[in-house]
C-alpha cells in the first residue's frame, strides 16, 4: 500500500493527546486504506458530544486503539493481498 504521513495542527495535539497517543500506536499495527477513510468520517463529526463509533465492522478510525492482534481476516482483507 501507499505510504501515508499524518501531520496534525500543535493546538490538536495539546487539546487531544490521547488521540495523538493512539494514532502513534497505531502507525505500528495493522491498518487499511478503510481506517484512513473511516477516520475522515471520525473528522467530519469531531465536534459532536457523543464517542465516536466506526461506521463498519472493518474499520477504525487511526483516534481509536486499533487492536494489537488484529489480522487481516479481521479487517476484511482477502487473501490475495
Amino acid at each position: 500500500l501507499p505510504f501515508v504521513s499524518i501531520r496534525m495542527p500543535k493546538d490538536f495535539q495539546d487539546k487531544y493527546p490521547h488521540y495523538m497517543t493512539n494514532l502513534r500506536l497505531n502507525s505500528h499495527r495493522l491498518t487499511t486504506p478503510f481506517d484512513l477513510h473511516e477516520t475522515f468520517e471520525h473528522l467530519f463529526e469531531f465536534r459532536s458530544p457523543d464517542p465516536y463509533q466506526s461506521k463498519t465492522n472493518r474499520s477504525y478510525s487511526l483516534f481509536q486503539l486499533i487492536p494489537e492482534n488484529r489480522t487481516c481476516a479481521d479487517a476484511n482483507v482477502e487473501q490475495h493481498w
